[in-house]
């Protein structure tokens, strides 16, 4: 298939874990309310593993997998951890986060 016939927003490129993902962890770590040792165990993985991740080896394998699975389950917790907008599923409705952002009391904007 011809990338110009791909739909562009649904394209992966090479850069899929952010160059400042240490930060991005500390932060979605900080979003858990979790200690380093709980956010271990919540995701199978060993604390030095944490640690190596938090040093700036990038995640992969299962580790990444319980990792992107847990950031699902907390609110932003993809945002935070990986930069992306997640999509609520198909036919479930939430209501926009800054609703009325950018319109006037009368509906019109501002």
């Amino acid at each position: 298939m011809k990338s110009g016939l791909l739909p562009s927003h649904l394209i992966v490129d090479d850069g899929l874990i952010p160059t400042d993902f240490p930060q991005r962890l500390n932060a979605f770590k900080e979003r858990t309310g979790l200690s380093w040792d709980a956010l271990a165990g919540c995701l199978g993985v060993d604390p030095r593993q944490l640690q190596r991740w938090r040093k700036g080896t990038k995640p992969s394998g299962d580790g990444l997998c319980a990792l992107i699975l847990l950031a699902a389950r907390i609110p932003g917790g993809l945002h935070t951890l990986m930069e992306v907008h997640v999509l609520p599923p198909s036919g479930v409705y939430q209501p926009p986060l800054a609703s009325g952002f950018g319109m006037s009391d009368e509906g019109e904007e501002a």
